[in-house]
């Protein structure tokens, strides 16, 4: 689970920056949000389910929350890891590592821009959190989930494990797109939830 790098500029770590890109109209430059010179977030260790990260300021839907850079990449899950291809998974202790999963997530993960980016607004004192099952196929450590969310899936066991209801709204990387697509993923997989 890696770390960030913006065309050689580091923005990990909760800082907040603002770039510009052009408007979809072609006119000027539309502002987007990627995050402010501020903290976003914080590492918390008293969560009701252990360590975590936590908003520290008002984070805008579609900012930029963390970056992540190269890091050790295995070809095989881990507890800790966060899959970022088919047969790629990444760790990365001082970020990744934290960031906890919810069926009603906060954050989503960009792998093409290595970047967590969020969903929709998210206020001081909330734990950053993301689908799990948006990136990892077959997870090493299946566990209960225990957001409370009403459309709560129940076990994490990966995208393989799901239906394709219980995965719709969820924004899936392109390496889960691309096995469930594939005719082996239709027909090894088993019961599902969802």
């Amino acid at each position: 689970m890696p770390r960030g790098i913006d065309g050689g500029a580091r923005t990990g770590d909760g800082d907040q920056h603002v770039t510009k890109q052009k408007s979809s109209s072609g006119g000027s430059p539309a502002r987007r949000p990627t995050a402010s010179r501020r903290r976003l977030f914080s590492k918390r260790v008293d969560l009701p389910l252990g360590a975590g990260l936590v908003a520290t300021v008002p984070i805008r839907k579609r900012t930029i929350v963390h970056r992540w850079a190269p890091s050790d990449v295995l070809p095989h899950p881990t507890y800790m890891s966060v899959q970022i291809g088919r047969r790629s998974h990444a760790h990365d202790a001082e970020f990744l590592d934290l960031l906890n999963h919810s069926c009603e997530p906060n954050l989503k993960i960009d792998i093409s821009r290595k970047a967590f980016v969020a969903v929709r607004d998210i206020s001081p004192g909330e734990i950053l959190t993301y689908f799990y099952p948006s990136t990892e196929w077959d997870m090493a450590r299946p566990f209960r989930c225990r957001c409370g969310s009403p459309g709560c899936i129940g076990i994490m066991r990966g995208a393989r494990h799901l239906s394709r209801a219980a995965l719709a709204g969820h924004p899936l990387s392109r390496h889960i797109r691309e096995l469930l697509r594939a005719p082996a993923a239709a027909s090894g997989r088993r019961a599902r939830r969802g």
